[in-house]
């Protein structure tokens, strides 16, 4: 990228652009950011929330303590515990071990953006501003994949909560199944199946007597020299696609190289086709073989194959 602020370079049109997202004075600053290894999107990102991690605080932290948050995830559930407790004491984040602050709530691959190296400890330290964001957004993507609820909501609340309470639902189950007054509720399920089993079974019945006597005339049977069934078929009614026309019946049935030479009479398309070398051909263009191309095209059969015909059938 060098080749930007080289003089030598005629292209000043490439430079000019270029300066115009990064000024010429601090182009060579921008190059050696960019040679770092932790040059990337995320890097980036990561460090615009360390620099706003005032308004974050601001806006979000009053919100944080207030909602109660429910979480199918234990690793997050302990997390969001630990925010609130550091939250609610004046304990400075650097007086906790790292032992003691949970980090198994958000991928492995985002543990360089939140663990830093400090100045005064060789060991890794983590960044709280962004521990503290990184809560944030876990329990945001958990609101929207449902593994995070708020009760006391209207969009976040958990199934369960719709639901009458499983304590409640175990001690009073027969008197609320009773004031449903729905009897199919309270019948045992190998009840209901055998009541299904029976209607199914006389349903049957009544089809296989209805084909026998011949009152379904949707189906043909077959028997043999005994009179006993042995087979059965569907009647097949062809449908018409309007291929078979009525009206295209009453016309008369012309061969298609006749056709050909009546729409070339009468539109004198053959004169469209001019030699392939025009310069060097003195014959005049044949057009039999023309009309045999055309229709050779029309309906998908090889050229070659029409040619030959063509040429068999001049010769002949």
């Amino acid at each position: 990228m060098l080749v930007n602020v080289n003089d030598k370079i005629p292209d000043a049109q490439v430079r000019s652009k270029a300066f115009e997202i990064v000024p010429k004075d601090e182009y060579r600053k921008f190059l050696s950011e960019f040679k770092k290894t932790n040059f990337s999107r995320d890097f980036d990102r990561w460090q615009f929330y360390g620099q706003i991690t005032q308004k974050i605080k601001r806006n979000l932290r009053p919100i944080f303590r207030v909602i109660d948050f429910s979480c199918a995830n234990e690793a997050l559930h302990n997390a969001v515990q630990f925010l609130h407790m550091f939250i609610g004491t004046n304990k400075p984040f650097q007086d906790y071990s790292i032992e003691d602050i949970p980090v198994d709530f958000f991928p492995k691959s985002l543990q360089r953006f939140i663990m830093t190296k400090s100045h005064y400890d060789p060991k890794k330290c983590i960044d709280w501003d962004r521990y503290e964001f990184m809560v944030y957004w876990q329990l945001q993507k958990g609101l929207n994949d449902t593994s995070v609820h708020i009760r006391d909501s209207y969009c976040y609340r958990p199934l369960e909560d719709e639901l009458i309470d499983i304590d409640h639902w175990e001690t009073h189950k027969n008197q609320l199944l009773k004031e449903l007054n729905m009897p199919l509720l309270s019948t045992s399920i190998v009840d209901i199946l055998s009541t299904l089993e029976t209607d199914i079974e006389n349903k049957y019945q009544i089809v296989n007597r209805r084909i026998v006597t011949g009152e379904n005339t949707s189906i043909k049977l077959k028997y043999n020299n005994r009179g006993a069934v042995t087979s059965w078929t569907l009647p097949y009614d062809s449908i018409d696609d309007g291929t078979n026309n009525l009206f295209f019946q009453k016309l008369p049935t012309q061969n298609i190289s006749h056709i050909t030479r009546f729409v070339d009479g009468v539109t004198g398309y053959s004169r469209a086709f001019t030699h392939l070398q025009p310069i060097y051909s003195k014959e005049q263009p044949e057009i039999e073989i023309i009309h045999a191309c055309v229709i050779a095209n029309a309906t998908g059969t090889e050229i070659k194959k029409w040619w030959i015909s063509v040429i068999l059938t001049v010769m002949h």
